[in-house]
């Protein structure tokens, strides 16, 4: 059989092409994200708070308020970690503690305590979800008597921060009063997050009126 060497040498190379091209793939496999939470201890951040009023609702001016947080130290809670932060708000001082569940969702308690609370002794939940993370389908709906209220996570975006840029993932929860009120109320707030920097913005509102107030990152220092 007579072999045309010509067309081997042809396929040799298209076939050395096809093996670089596909260890070439494989090498240029984008890294993993690291994880959405950094609840290291040593993290610090430091927070304004900025609130608007009834007769001006589109600007919103800083009320003095400054919440320095330090994540203090990682203790156990009836066999489970968490992270304890400090709120420091002039001389008053608050605790928060915070953990990733199985979920990868933030999970903590609702209201920050103080020094003499013990969390487990409280009657304080620790499941409250404050971000879901990388959890897109997240949704959570509470029906009370107060009213109902729906959280879901909205598509990533870009909001400037006290002159900063920052690519934040929104949860926004839509509060809806019992049907039958007069007049209804319907109102948005929503907490942003960006990965391994944790709560850039918060905005929160009284349920009666058009005030709202937010809490404004200002600096941050990040222990990896």
């Amino acid at each position: 059989m007579k072999i045309n060497f010509k067309h081997v040498a042809v396929f040799l190379v298209l076939i050395a092409i096809a093996a670089t091209s596909c260890s070439s793939n494989s090498d240029s496999e984008p890294e993993p994200l690291p994880d959405f939470f950094n609840l290291n201890v040593g993290n610090e951040w430091v927070y304004k708070e900025y609130k608007n009023s009834e007769e001006n609702q589109s600007e919103y001016n800083f009320t003095g308020k400054i919440d320095s947080v330090e994540v203090e130290s990682v203790i156990a809670i009836e066999g489970v970690e968490f992270s304890k932060l400090r709120h420091k708000v002039g001389n008053q001082i608050r605790y928060e503690y915070l953990r990733v569940d199985e979920f990868g969702h933030l999970v903590g308690n609702t209201y920050f305590l103080t020094a003499a609370d013990d969390p487990a002794g409280t009657g304080v939940k620790l499941n409250h979800v404050k971000h879901p993370g990388d959890d897109i389908t997240y949704q959570n709906t509470l029906v009370q008597e107060s009213g109902t209220t729906f959280a879901s996570v909205f598509p990533n975006s870009n909001i400037i921060v006290e002159g900063n840029n920052y690519t934040v993932s929104p949860l926004v929860l839509e509060y809806t009063s019992p049907e039958g009120t007069v007049p209804m109320i319907n109102k948005s707030v929503e907490s942003n997050y960006q990965r391994q920097i944790g709560l850039v913005k918060k905005t929160n509102a009284y349920v009666f009126g058009n005030v709202f107030w937010e809490d404004r990152l200002v600096s941050y220092h990040i222990v990896n």
